[in-house]
């Protein structure tokens, strides 16, 4: 534990995962459900764009651009 960052919203504690991230609970999501189910994973790489645009999945359009501008290499890597 250590000391609370100070931000425009006031105190956040340094434990709170989704600041020291800078991951969005959306891509997160995606991306450990990629983790876990390699068929996603496959639909993932293979049909990106048409994949993130499933409304089940959650996404703002901010999230689902960020996903959509990671190159292909970089995803593999990741998912590897």
């Amino acid at each position: 534990m250590g000391i609370p960052r100070v931000t425009i919203v006031g105190g956040r504690s340094p434990d709170d995962h989704q600041m020291w991230s800078g991951v969005t609970p959306g891509i997160e999501q995606v991306l450990g459900r990629a983790g876990q189910d390699k068929r996603f994973a496959r639909q993932l790489v293979k049909h990106r764009s048409k994949t993130l645009a499933d409304p089940a999945l959650g996404l703002d359009d901010v999230e689902r651009q960020i996903l959509l501008a990671v190159p292909d290499s970089q995803l593999r890597a990741f998912l590897s």
